[in-house]
């Protein structure tokens, strides 16, 4: 799960070079590609990284359904 936290702040980083009309750096483009594969040749940089997005979210959302509800602690209670 530590992966699919990091790929959000990757992307955003990504999405905030092409935003400021540069090329984002190549290592933070080579981890979204090792996420969720090679970029479509087809496919604009912006719309592959907001695809990243959405993978890294459903994958952290199944780790979490798996994982099950939170467990909850509480103090006990002095005897």
């Amino acid at each position: 799960m530590q992966q699919s936290i990091r790929i959000p702040e990757v992307a955003l980083r990504v999405l905030s070079a092409l935003n400021d009309k540069r090329y984002p750096d190549n290592a933070d483009v080579a981890i979204l590609e090792e996420f969720a594969g090679p970029k479509p040749s087809s496919q604009d940089l912006d719309e592959f990284t907001c695809d990243v997005i959405r993978k890294a979210l459903s994958h952290r959302s199944e780790v979490r359904k798996a994982l099950g509800p939170p467990r909850t602690f509480t103090a006990s209670e002095p005897s």
